[in-house]
């Protein structure tokens, strides 16, 4: 409850706000793997795609025109949808802000992280190849 309060205050400046995990002032209180997990896929997205937000999977608020404007754009859906969501928004110049996000795990992930692994890899290479795709045929015009 207190992110949405501080998101809705943050979006009379901001386009999007991000709950992260990884904000020097966040307390996660996952399982290792879990926190590990977070801290490779938001490094893999650093180095392939250029993310610059610190996280990209907590809760979010955004603008009703941000929203319209980004989401027909994301062609990901499942694991990385969030990501690609988020990278496009700092792509398109969106003012973007980061709270940070108190969490405890309650329950189990229902999918299995080793799971998840080759699905990431293979989207997380289909979104830079379609985010560097979209980048070059900016440059041609």
């Amino acid at each position: 409850p207190s992110f949405h309060r501080a998101a809705l205050a943050a979006l009379n400046e901001y386009d999007l706000v991000l709950a992260s995990k990884r904000h020097p002032d966040a307390s996660d209180e996952r399982g290792f793997f879990r926190r590990l997990g977070t801290t490779v896929i938001t490094t893999l997205l650093r180095w392939t795609c250029g993310l610059k937000s610190r996280d990209t999977h907590g809760p979010k608020a955004w603008r009703r025109e941000t929203v319209a404007f980004l989401l027909p754009r994301c062609r990901l859906d499942a694991d990385l949808f969030a990501s690609e969501a988020v990278l496009r928004a700092e792509r398109a110049g969106l003012r973007i802000a980061e709270l940070p996000l108190s969490l405890r795990e309650t329950r189990h992930t229902p999918i299995p992280l080793l799971k998840r692994v080759p699905r990431v890899l293979r989207d997380l290479f289909r979104l830079r190849r379609a985010l560097f795709a979209e980048t070059n045929s900016f440059e041609k015009d």
